[in-house]
């Protein structure tokens, strides 16, 4: 099975256009994976890696520790306790690597869920790599070419 990585986060915020927590948009101290709407994946640390620029990806749902997100008062997706999702060295163009590193308070590591159906067009989305979980399906014009994971 080829593993699949997530692309494009802004450093400001994150849209989540597609992508929901799977207990819906879960709440501090309450972890859930975040599933692609259409892919039906999950956001995944590799290997289980802790390690800081360790670069996430879409992978089949296991329910193990590396794909269980919590959302913290502080508006950050938080792995394992004390690991949140951030841009690639800094990065606030599309195409940057969505990475872990430990918990800065950062405004690159505060993320905004929408629910879902709810279309955010002034932030970037997170988006597989080159849509390679499905190739076959046209970009969605209804999402400004982008397509939801």
């Amino acid at each position: 099975m080829n593993r699949r990585t997530v692309a494009a986060l802004s450093a400001a915020a994150l849209t989540v256009a597609g992508v929901v927590l799977a207990a819906g948009i879960a709440s501090a101290a309450t972890a859930a994976p975040i599933v692609g709407q259409q892919s039906g994946r999950c956001v995944d640390v590799p290997n289980s890696s802790t390690a800081n620029g360790t670069q996430v990806q879409l992978y089949d749902c296991s329910g193990q520790a590396n794909q269980s997100w919590t959302a913290t008062s502080g508006k950050q997706l938080q792995v394992y306790g004390t690991k949140c999702l951030d841009a690639n060295n800094r990065g606030t163009t599309n195409g940057t690597a969505v990475i872990i590193w430990r918990q800065r308070r950062r405004h690159r590591q505060r993320h905004q869920a929408h629910p879902l159906g709810l279309q955010r067009r002034r932030q970037p989305a997170v988006e597989p790599a080159g849509h390679a979980d499905q190739p076959d399906r046209p970009d969605d014009p209804a999402t400004g070419g982008r397509r939801p994971v």
